[in-house]
């Protein structure tokens, strides 16, 4: 989601402004967002929440590192470690991305639910 709405503000923006920075930008138009997210997920990799300090995700901690993953007889490319930093840096965005995307979805989006419903309704 913070892609799409990335993309065509930064866009907008580049065509407002004549810069040394927005002619390098209109020439390389993904590295605003790019740059973005991958600087959100480096600071959420480096920050806990009560998920990443808990007995269970330190198990999970203890049981990645070092580990090679495997989905089918090929091991992934991905180390134990670069997937717990993913599992990391997920599990704190979502407390924050959340609101966002749960404010989409109830005002832009008409209350859409993406087919999922509650045992009350």
């Amino acid at each position: 989601l913070l892609y799409l709405i990335l993309v065509p503000l930064t866009a907008a923006l580049l065509s407002r402004k004549s810069s040394r920075a927005v002619r390098v930008l209109n020439h390389h138009p993904l590295v605003f967002p790019v740059a973005l997210i991958s600087g959100l997920l480096v600071m959420f990799s480096c920050m806990n929440n009560s998920i990443t300090v808990s007995p269970a995700y330190q198990d999970l901690k203890n049981a990645l590192q070092g580990a090679e993953i495997t989905i089918t007889d090929q091991p992934l490319f991905l180390r134990g470690e670069s997937l717990l930093r993913i599992v990391h840096a997920v599990s704190i965005g979502q407390s924050y991305s959340y609101p966002m995307n749960q404010y989409l979805r109830q005002t832009a989006l008409g209350g859409f639910d993406f087919g999922y419903s509650t045992h009350e309704e």
